[in-house]
C-alpha cells in the first residue's frame, strides 16, 4: 500500500511539474501603464521611450489602480488586463 501511495505522489509531482512548465511557455503578464476606458486599451512602456498596448475585455471598461491596468466585472473584484 505504501508503494502505491509513493507512486501516486510521484505521479502527482510529475504532473504538477509538467503543468508548471507548460504555463511558463504561454506566460502572460499584467503591465503597469495607462488605460483608456473608451477603447479598453492599456498602454505600457516596454522599454524606455517605447510603448505597446493590449486590450482589456470589451464588456468592461479598464481603469488604473497603483499604475496597473485592470477591469472590474464583479463589484469589489479587480482583474488585471493581461497582455500576451
Amino acid at each position: 500500500m505504501k508503494a502505491l501511495n509513493r507512486e501516486a505522489f510521484l505521479l502527482f509531482v510529475f504532473t504538477l511539474a509538467q503543468l508548471g512548465s507548460a504555463a511558463t511557455l504561454g506566460k502572460r503578464t499584467a503591465h503597469d501603464g495607462t488605460c483608456s476606458p473608451d477603447s479598453g486599451l492599456c498602454s505600457y512602456e516596454v522599454d524606455e521611450g517605447f510603448y505597446d498596448t493590449c486590450k482589456c475585455p470589451a464588456n468592461y471598461p479598464c481603469n488604473v489602480n497603483n499604475g496597473l491596468c485592470y477591469y472590474q466585472d464583479d463589484p469589489g473584484v479587480r482583474y488585471p488586463c493581461i497582455c500576451s
